[in-house]
């Protein structure tokens, strides 16, 4: 369970980028088989730099998807359902993203002071 538990947030973005794949529409979208090979890489063979890659890629990503998601609300005459949807739906999911990509980058991070042996003369 421990070993599982340790693995959210690179599942989760794993379950996002499919969710991003799926409703696209293009079976063949680059950017989202980038973003699975990338995180497939991290998990199977556990690489530090692939893992503060992928998280800085997602951070970034998402950052981006939040500036679309105000352009595209303010596109909208009336505040009506469709527009308070569109600006819930996607803040919940984004945040999520920002939340579980941040999580990542302190994981590795964290990793990365302890193999580099920098905090043992503290």
């Amino acid at each position: 369970m421990k070993e599982i538990r340790q693995w959210i947030p690179e599942l989760y973005l794993v379950t996002s980028t499919i969710f991003y794949w799926i409703f696209t529409g293009t079976l063949l979208n680059p950017f989202a088989l980038a973003l699975v090979t990338g995180l497939a890489i991290t998990i199977f063979w556990k690489n530090i730099i692939s893992g503060m890659v992928m998280a800085s890629c997602f951070l970034i990503l998402s950052l981006y998807m939040v500036l679309a998601l105000l352009s595209e609300f303010y596109q909208f005459l009336v505040i009506d359902f469709d527009a308070k949807l569109l600006l819930s739906l996607g803040a919940v999911w984004l945040g999520l993203n920002l939340v579980f990509s941040i999580a990542m980058i302190v994981k590795w991070a964290k990793k990365i002071v302890q193999s580099s042996g920098v905090l043992e003369w503290a």
